[in-house]
């Protein structure tokens, strides 16, 4: 595979909220309001897999930015109808 300085393979989850995740990724006294604060420091992308039932809204995606690196890239479903 040939991969020039633009091109990057990134690699992350189809969600942060997975309760199965305390205590294997995510530190048991991490409240969940920070998981995906902490997922950006391990992983630089993440599918918004609730876009495909409703947009969200503008807060929720000002604090997503306001937590994240800004290389961190968010890849959202799109919806079903």
């Amino acid at each position: 595979m040939n991969l020039n300085r633009q091109q990057k393979i990134r690699i992350g989850a189809c969600a942060w909220s997975f309760e199965d995740w305390r205590e294997v990724f995510y530190p048991r006294d991490l409240p969940e309001s920070r998981w995906l604060e902490f997922y950006a420091r391990h992983f630089s992308t993440i599918e918004i897999d609730s876009t495909f039932y409703t947009a969200p809204g503008p807060e929720a995606v000002r604090r997503w930015l306001d937590i994240t690196p800004s290389h961190f890239r968010f890849s959202c479903k799109l919806p079903r109808e």
